[in-house]
């Protein structure tokens, strides 16, 4: 979807109109109004922009039933109430780890999931920097 709205905004500019930062409600309406004195650009930007709006009608379909599947699972609904986790990320845990039991601590989680720190100890010195990825790819 950004895609698009990337290659209208390119498109447009090659004829140097400019569509200039605008809210995601307002964007038809601006590009409409940037093409409405030239019907070249009327009818390379019309498919662009109905094909952008049954992307955004379909991504909001599909996001109600991700948000209806999270909302049935009990463990979905749990982790979903921690700060910053979502309907998408809660089943994806629930998906990937599937049985909680096979880890004897919660620590364990993160490094099976590959999202272990990367340390740089020396002396006095204890660094604990980025992500390293190390471990499985699962998140």
């Amino acid at each position: 979807m950004i895609e698009l709205e990337l290659s209208l905004r390119g498109l447009l500019r090659n004829f140097g109109l400019k569509v200039g930062a605008i809210s995601r409600g307002q964007f038809d309406a601006r590009i409409k109004q940037l093409v409405e004195d030239n019907s070249m650009l009327q009818a390379a930007s019309g498919p662009m922009l109905r094909a952008r709006t049954s992307m955004r009608h379909e991504l909001a379909v599909l996001e109600r039933q991700v948000r209806l599947l999270a909302k049935d699972d009990a463990v979905c609904r749990l982790l979903m109430t921690m700060p910053g986790i979502g309907a998408i990320v809660a089943l994806t845990f629930r998906s990937a780890v599937d049985d909680p039991a096979r880890f004897s601590s919660s620590k364990k989680v993160g490094p099976w999931a590959g999202l272990t720190p990367s340390r740089n100890q020396s002396g006095e010195r204890d660094v604990i920097g980025g992500i390293t990825r190390a471990g499985r790819q699962v998140a």
